[in-house]
């Protein structure tokens, strides 16, 4: 076996095109530009942090006010539950 160091073989030419590495290189930085377009942006506006806060802490709440139910049975249960219509029509205005 005959070991020719760096240079070819007999009868093998080797060039090197200048033209297709400055390519190489340009198609690498377009590469990259279009990497750095392509990132996604997401700004969350102040409403929306409210909202997301708003949502945190209804999910924290317990679901249902145990003590306040059975107070409610028990009145209704001994037939003392009574609902004041103007209480309940301010409440409904107020909700609105």
């Amino acid at each position: 076996m005959k070991i020719n160091g760096n240079k070819p073989y007999d009868g093998v030419e080797v060039t090197l095109s200048t033209t297709k590495i400055s390519n190489l290189k340009n198609d690498e930085s377009k590469l990259r530009s279009v990497k750095k377009q392509a990132e996604d942006v997401i700004e969350i506006s102040r409403d929306s942090k409210k909202i997301a806060e708003i949502a945190t802490a209804i999910k924290n709440m317990p679901e249902i006010r145990n003590q306040k139910v059975e107070e409610l049975k028990k009145v209704i249960e001994s037939g003392n539950y009574t609902v004041d219509p103007r209480k309940l029509a301010e409440k409904i205005i107020s909700e609105l």
